[in-house]
């Protein structure tokens, strides 16, 4: 089974009167993960970890990884039996 979904990220690029450009595109959901980074609170540094979504790209087959709150799943996709 696979599930589709769209993912919004920030555009990149000019913004348009102070608001940042959000651009839209699909990807398939592979799996959950784990992201690992090591963040400085002044004056020590703390290790984070944080669920990410594992993607490929539609079009590109690109795999990304993205905050759960970027994803809007849009439906899946059942293989022929």
């Amino acid at each position: 089974m696979k599930i589709l979904c769209e993912v919004t990220q920030e555009k990149e690029g000019e913004l348009k009167e102070g608001e940042p450009q959000e651009e839209r595109s699909d990807w398939w959901l592979l799996y959950w993960g784990l992201e690992y980074k090591m963040i400085d609170v002044g004056d020590r540094i703390v290790p984070v970890n944080y669920s990410v979504a594992i993607c490929q790209h539609y079009d590109t087959g690109q795999v990304e990884t993205f905050l759960p709150s970027q994803l809007k799943i849009l439906g899946k996709t059942l293989p022929k039996e």
